[in-house]
């Protein structure tokens, strides 16, 4: 099978990264299919250690993050990782296919699907109203992306590029969507459940539930911000601090 999984991570992600592939294992025991794990100047080798322990067929790459220099963001968030490092993503050439995972997933149902598709782009669609500058266009979730090898060339490179150094922009999913949205293939919602607006039924068909905000599982006991409880309720939230804690990587 000519397709790869793929995250960005640093050595605090690792462990996001660790609870991911160990849910992936658990939840699809069938799937050992390479793991491209980017990351920028140094991944120490107990973060190295953690991540090997949970999965098979793990492939290191360098991101060359002085490409990314130019690229700038807003200052709505305090970015541990630059989100230019997504645009990485279209320098990788060795698959047909490259799976992209955002490191603050927990994968909980099958995800034969997923890894079936072959095409340009596929992914979820954004919630109406969301995906701040575009969220009057409409789009694509960039927390899990399939790309085809057609669409990772360095004129695509170029074109990211040329659009991610002319604006300050909130993260690298505004300049996917500009660049990519005419491609994109959509995905059943349940492939990037987020957990803003969880509620029992979505997380019963989940496939992969998706730890957005600024504050991961692995960084607090309260990871969940007075928004999201509001939203989703006190009792979803711990139920979901559970649900990662459960994959947690012991330390």
């Amino acid at each position: 099978m000519d397709v790869a999984f793929c995250s960005h991570v640093d050595d605090e992600y690792s462990v996001g990264l660790a609870a991911l592939m160990r849910s992936l294992r658990q939840s699809n025991p069938h799937i050992a299919i390479p793991y491209i794990v980017c990351y920028s100047e140094v991944l120490s080798e107990a973060s190295r250690r953690r991540i090997e322990l949970e999965y098979p067929n793990i492939k290191y790459r360098t991101i060359a993050s002085d490409l990314y220099q130019k690229c700038c963001f807003t200052k709505h968030r305090d970015w541990r990782m630059s989100p230019a490092f997504r645009y990485e993503l279209f320098r990788v050439v060795d698959y047909e296919q490259l799976i992209y995972l955002d490191a603050d997933m927990i994968i909980v149902g099958n995800i034969d699907e997923l890894l079936a598709y072959r095409g340009d782009v596929a992914a979820c669609s954004l919630p109406p109203g969301e995906g701040m500058e575009i969220k009057h266009l409409g789009g694509f979730n960039s927390g899990v992306l399939s790309l085809g090898k057609r669409v990772r060339t360095p004129e695509i490179w170029r074109k990211l590029m040329h659009v991610a150094e002319a604006s300050p922009w909130s993260g690298n999913q505004t300049v996917l969507n500009l660049v990519l949205k005419d491609m994109y293939h959509e995905l059943p919602s349940e492939f990037n459940v987020g957990s803003t607006r969880m509620t029992p039924e979505k997380l019963v068909s989940a496939r992969i539930v998706h730890y957005v905000g600024k504050r991961k599982p692995w960084q607090s006991e309260e990871p969940f911000g007075v928004n999201q409880i509001r939203l989703a309720g006190q009792d979803m939230c711990d139920t979901l601090l559970r649900l990662w804690k459960k994959y947690a990587p012991e330390e």
